[in-house]
């Protein structure tokens, strides 16, 4: 898989542009989703027809393809991205740390309850943005280590 070179600082604030950009190619709760959600107000996923997570977006992103060319890469994604965010220390174990990213029923108690009664799209990349934001901060030393 050919990634592009992207420190995960980087990488998350081009995951976090790309989220905002097009909320309707935003899902959580799926890696890579073809079809939208019945409850969401839209019918259709622009540009590729494929949604993604943040974690879905990392893994797209790095390789310089899109969501749809993504979900068809022959790799564990969770992995892939865990990697890319430069985790890859905890595995194989499961990764708590990301998990705290990559799952909104990990997300701090308030986001959780935010993302659960967010209904519109938009709402959610702007949450999904501020999860991003604040993982960040709580992983300051990870993303701006000490020269």
């Amino acid at each position: 898989m050919k990634q592009k070179e992207l420190t995960p600082l980087k990488l998350l604030q081009k995951v976090k542009a790309a989220i905002l950009k097009e909320p309707k190619q935003f899902v959580m709760g799926n890696w890579y989703k073809e079809r939208p959600d019945s409850d969401m107000e839209y019918d259709t996923i622009p540009n590729c027809g494929t949604a993604a997570c943040i974690g879905g977006w990392a893994v797209a992103i790095a390789a310089g393809v899109n969501p749809r060319e993504a979900s068809n890469i022959d790799v564990d994604i969770e992995c892939q991205a865990i990697k890319l965010l430069g985790f890859e220390k905890a595995l194989p174990f499961k990764n708590d740390l990301t998990d705290s990213l990559f799952y909104t029923d990990t997300w701090p108690l308030e986001m959780r309850r935010a993302w659960e009664t967010t209904p519109t799209t938009t709402g959610r990349a702007k949450l999904a943005a501020r999860r991003i934001d604040q993982f960040i901060k709580e992983n300051k030393s990870h993303f701006y280590p000490k020269k």
